[in-house]
C-alpha cells in the first residue's frame, strides 16, 4: 500500500447543490486506488460536509517543479471519520473521504504525438481470459519469462480489445517478486471529447464484455479502472469502490466454457449477445448465476427459478404467446362462461364470484405449454436434468418453486435434495443462455456427457434418487 501526501492543496468540494470552494488543506491517499482519503484543514465551512454522501471534489495544480497532477476529481464521496481539535487558538478538523470514483491526470516528461489515445483496463484475475505465462530462472540467476500471445477480441462496434498481462516487480529486501495483473488494451482516436467517449461508450461496452466473462467463470469479474495515454498525459480513472474486488480462481473445469474455447466463445457471443432480442432476460440471468455463495439455499433456488421463468416469458412475449384469444376475442367468450356458472351448479354466490374472478387466467397459455414450445425452438436438451413440471412419478421443480415460493417449509432431510434442484436450475439456466448465445454446447462443461463427469448431482442415480425423495417429501405433505 503507497502513501501520497499533498500539502496546502486548495480543494473544491461540492455536496447538495453547495460549493465550498478553495478550501485549504492537507491530504493523504492512502492507497494507489483513491479508496480512501484523509483530509485535514482548518476551514470551519468545512463543517457543512459532516455526515454528508455525494460529495464531489476537485483539486487544481499549478504548474511548477515537483507537482505530479495537473488535476484531481473526486466522485460520489462520503465522509468516514471525522474528528474536531483545538489547535492554537481554532478548530482544526481532520476527516476521511471515501469516494466512489477518483480521476486523475498526470503530466509526462516525454512524449510522442499521436493522433490515437492507448487505453488500458484493469480487471480482477479471470483465469478462463489470461495469457498463459512461465517463469523460468536460470542458472546464472537470469529469469525468462515467456508469455503467450494476447487474446483478441473484436466488439460489436468495431473495437478490438487485446487481454494482456501488466507485472509488478518487487526487488527490497533479499526477495524478488513478481506479480502479475490481467489488462484489456485498446486504441481509440482522439478527439475533443475522448474522455466523454472512454465513460459513455467505451466502458460500457467492454462491461457488457466483462458480463460474458464473468458467466464463463460463474463468478463476478469487475472493471477496476482504466489508464489513458495520450501526448504527455496519463489520466486514471479508478472504480475505488472495486479496486479490493478479490481475484478470480478456478480451474478449467469448473468454467462454463474450457480455457482453450473462450476466446472463440467471446468472439462467437459477443455480438449476439448485445444484440438479441433477449438481452435483458440474459443479462439477467446471468446476473444471477453470479449470486454469491452462501445465501440461504431456498432463496438460491428461487432466486434461480425468476431467472428462468424470465427467459420464458421474453420468448412468451416474443413470439405473442401472453393470450391465447385478443381481448376482443375473449370478451365473448368470457361473457358465456360467466353466464354459464349460474346457481345450479354453485349456489353459493361468494365462491361463485371467486370462481369467475380466475376466468381471465384461462386466456392466458400455461408456463408448461410455453416452456415445452421455447425449448422445442431453441432445441434445448433436458432428457439428464430434473423434470421442471410434475409427472405421475416425478414433482418437478416448479412445484417445488411453488411450495417455498409460498411458504411451505421444507424439514431438514430435505436440505441434500434442495442442493440437487438448485444445480439443476442452475443448469437449465446456462444450456437457454449458450442456446440463444449459438454455441455449441458441446463445447462446454455442461453438455450431457460433461455435467455427469464434472458434477456427482449429474450422475442419473444421484439426481433421480434426489427427485424421487423430494417427490415423497413434497406429497406426503399435501
Amino acid at each position: 500500500m503507497s502513501e501520497t501526501t499533498y500539502e496546502s492543496e486548495l480543494v473544491t468540494f461540492e455536496m447538495n447543490e453547495e460549493i465550498l470552494e478553495d478550501v485549504l488543506c492537507d491530504f493523504i491517499v492512502e492507497d494507489s486506488n483513491w479508496q480512501k482519503i484523509s483530509f485535514t484543514t482548518k476551514d470551519n465551512r468545512i463543517t457543512k460536509l459532516f455526515d454528508k454522501d455525494k460529495i464531489q471534489a476537485s483539486v487544481k495544480h499549478t504548474p511548477s517543479s515537483g507537482k505530479t497532477y495537473k488535476k484531481v476529481e473526486i466522485f460520489d464521496s462520503y465522509v468516514g471519520t471525522w474528528q474536531t481539535f483545538w489547535r492554537q487558538g481554532r478548530d482544526k478538523y481532520t476527516f476521511t473521504l471515501h469516494p466512489k470514483n477518483a480521476l486523475t491526470r498526470q503530466l509526462q516528461s516525454e512524449a510522442t504525438p499521436s493522433s490515437r489515445c492507448d487505453l488500458d483496463i484493469f480487471i480482477n484475475e479471470a483465469p478462463a481470459i489470461k495469457p498463459h505465462t512461465v517463469l523460468r530462472v536460470m542458472r546464472n540467476g537470469d529469469i525468462k519469462q515467456n508469455k503467450a500471445k494476447p487474446s483478441i477480441i473484436k466488439l460489436d462496434s468495431g473495437l478490438k480489445l487485446n487481454i494482456d498481462l501488466g507485472f509488478d516487480y518487487d526487488s527490497s529486501g533479499k526477495k524478488f517478486t513478481i506479480d502479475s495483473y490481467t489488462i484489456i488494451r485498446t486504441r481509440i482516436n482522439k478527439k475533443r471529447n475522448f474522455l466523454d467517449k472512454i465513460k459513455k461508450d467505451i466502458i460500457p461496452e467492454v462491461d457488457r464484455f466483462i458480463e460474458l466473462v464473468s458467466l464463463i467463470h460463474g463468478e463476478r469479474v469487475f472493471c477496476k479502472g482504466w489508464r489513458c495515454t495520450k501526448n504527455n498525459e496519463v489520466i486514471y480513472f479508478h472504480r475505488s469502490n472495486l479496486s479490493s474486488v478479490r481475484d478470480i480462481e478456478s480451474n478449467d473445469f469448473s468454467l462454463l466454457v474450457r480455457k482453450k474455447h473462450a476466446s472463440d466463445f467471446l468472439n462467437h457471443s459477443i455480438t449476439t449477445y448485445v444484440n438479441s432480442p433477449h438481452h435483458d432476460a440474459l443479462r439477467n440471468a446471468i446476473n444471477t448465476l453470479l449470486l454469491p455463495s452462501g445465501m440461504v439455499l431456498e432463496m438460491t433456488f428461487l432466486a434461480y427459478f425468476q431467472a428462468l421463468e424470465c427467459l420464458i416469458l421474453s420468448f412468451r412475449r416474443l413470439n405473442g404467446l401472453e393470450l391465447t384469444f385478443n381481448d376482443e376475442q375473449f370478451k365473448e367468450i368470457k361473457r358465456k362462461i360467466k353466464k354459464s356458472i349460474d346457481s345450479s351448479i354453485i349456489p353459493d354466490p361468494s365462491k361463485r364470484m371467486l370462481i369467475k374472478e380466475k376466468i381471465d387466467e384461462l386466456n392466458r397459455p400455461s408456463i408448461k405449454n410455453v416452456t415445452t414450445i421455447f425449448f422445442n425452438e431453441i432445441n434445448i436438451i433436458t432428457s439428464d436434468l430434473w423434470p421442471l413440471f410434475d409427472s405421475i412419478e416425478t414433482t418437478g421443480l416448479s412445484t417445488l418453486r411453488n411450495k417455498i415460493i409460498h411458504g411451505d417449509t421444507l424439514p431438514k432431510e430435505a436440505f441434500e435434495h434442495l442442493i440437487a434442484a438448485c444445480e439443476h436450475a442452475r443448469v437449465y439456466i446456462q444450456r437457454i443462455i449458450l442456446n440463444l448465445l449459438h454455441w455449441d454446447l458441446d463445447k462446454s462443461n455442461i453438455s450431457v456427457s460433461a455435467a455427469s463427469k464434472f458434477n456427482s448431482y449429474f450422475e442419473k442415480n444421484t439426481y433421480e434418487e434426489a427427485s424421487n425423495n423430494m417427490t415423497v417429501i413434497i406429497r406426503s405433505k399435501t
